[in-house]
């Protein structure tokens, strides 16, 4: 299998307002807050993730999650298979365990 040895990776943080708010145990929402990431290959194909980083549940905020993309941007560029992928997880649980919605 060939892999792509280009390719870019984009952060994104969107904030919308909700037109009603709902209510569960947690919190009243008005807002949504997430991170959305978009992987484009050198030959121009697109994948694309989503987080919802929730103050009132993991601690997380948008900053966070975008300081943990920030950090470990890098690093995912140089993951290529499923098992570099495992590998990087094993790595660094401890840090995608304080930033689940970022991982």
């Amino acid at each position: 299998m060939k892999h792509n040895k280009q390719y870019c990776l984009k952060n994104r943080q969107r904030e919308g307002q909700f037109k009603l708010s709902f209510q569960h145990s947690a919190a009243t929402l008005t807002t949504t807050e997430a991170v959305s990431i978009t992987a484009v290959t050198e030959n121009d194909v697109h994948g694309i993730g989503e987080g919802c980083p929730r103050s009132y549940v993991t601690g997380e905020t948008l900053e966070s999650a975008h300081g943990f993309f920030t950090i470990h941007r890098s690093d995912f560029l140089n993951i290529h298979t499923l098992v570099q992928l495992e590998a990087w997880v094993k790595q660094h649980q401890p840090d995608i365990d304080k930033n689940p919605a970022a991982f």
